[in-house]
């Protein structure tokens, strides 16, 4: 392959982002735009949603995302009279802990889109702690453009002026996850608008700050709703404050209880229609059972005595089979090797 190898205007872009496929080409896109950008470079929200083609909701989803993966850590900015002035983006070529480097930010004066921190010394000039020295790494300049770099925004809006928390960070990725989930599982489905996003994401966050969940179990819940539980819980479970009332039983249900239909269609694959895997003893008519699957719809059926088993029997049965099923296929494939090498 033949590369273009060009000496100016362009812009470079990290592998480990480009190559990360759990991150979404629009997140990718706005990570290279805003590193096209002068290092001061000023912006509002509306101006780069409408460049972009996006919704200002869209690009703080994707904004979210980068911080997310630990390619971008956010820092409020303050005016010289204390007020908020926008915010500072710091962004890195190597996925960072976010987390811990915007918590240090405590305590830092930000003016004007830049940290008031000497940049040939870990300390900032108006804070007494040290900071470590691969926090700031040095400015980006016009030859190089793989440092990291700030970027000043300003908020266009007043009610979204405070500080995001770190549970109210997690729980904006886990309710545009579900957002997303719900996206692929229902054709027709409108996401919320973003006044209902907002409610959607405290109701989350008082999930995780109040209740104990964790973004993870959180997240794996909704995996398993769309994926492996049917359609009962993708319908009702569709905001965040559902997704908070019902996680006890969804955690219960998904942890504990397995549908039977999984265990037929695993049995129906591994051991076919008509042939004998287990056998138990009928205390009523004192004989062995000899237990196979047979028909349409994957039913237990009595081998010697040529007729279905009664349904609240089988239904026992397959929760002995369910709970003994590797022994029980272990012993299917020996016998079925002897057998087949006699």
């Amino acid at each position: 392959m033949a590369k273009s190898n060009p000496d100016d205007n362009y812009t470079k872009m990290p592998n480990d982002l480009l190559n990360n496929a759990a991150i979404s080409d629009g997140a990718k896109v706005f990570w290279v735009y805003l590193e096209s950008k002068p290092d001061t470079w000023s912006f509002h929200d509306s101006a780069i949603a409408k460049e972009l083609k996006v919704s200002k909701e869209t690009l703080r989803r994707r904004r979210n995302e980068l911080r997310k993966f630990g390619f971008i850590a956010v820092k409020e900015v303050l005016s010289e009279n204390g007020a908020k002035n926008g915010w500072d983006y710091i962004m890195y070529n190597k996925p960072r802990d976010v987390a811990t480097i915007e918590a240090s930010f405590k305590g830092i004066e930000f003016k004007g889109g830049v940290p008031h921190i000497n940049m040939d010394t870990p300390y900032p000039q108006k804070c007494g702690e040290r900071i470590p020295t691969d926090l700031w790494g040095h400015r980006k300049t016009n030859t190089n453009k793989t440092n990291n770099i700030v970027a000043t925004e300003v908020d266009d809006e007043a009610s979204d002026e405070k500080e995001i928390s770190e549970t109210m960070t997690m729980a904006i990725a886990v309710g545009d996850h579900l957002v997303q989930k719900l996206s692929e599982s229902i054709e027709t489905y409108k996401p919320p608008t973003p006044a209902k996003m907002k409610g959607w994401y405290r109701d989350i966050e008082r999930a995780i700050r109040l209740d104990g969940r964790t973004q993870e179990q959180l997240i794996s819940v909704i995996d398993w709703i769309h994926d492996g539980s049917g359609t009962f819980w993708i319908v009702n479970i569709k905001s965040g404050k559902k997704l908070r009332e019902q996680f006890d039983t969804l955690w219960f249900q998904m942890n504990e209880s397995t549908p039977k239909v999984n265990v037929r269609q695993r049995a129906l694959a591994d051991f076919g229609l008509g042939k004998v895997f287990y056998k138990y003893k009928d205390v009523a008519s004192n004989r062995v059972v000899s237990v196979c699957i047979y028909g349409d719809y994957g039913s237990l059926y009595d081998y010697n005595g040529n007729k279905y088993i009664a349904k609240e029997v089988a239904d026992k049965l397959w929760k002995h089979i369910e709970k003994d099923y590797d022994q029980i296929l272990a012993a299917f494939q020996k016998d079925h090797s002897e057998k087949l090498s006699a």
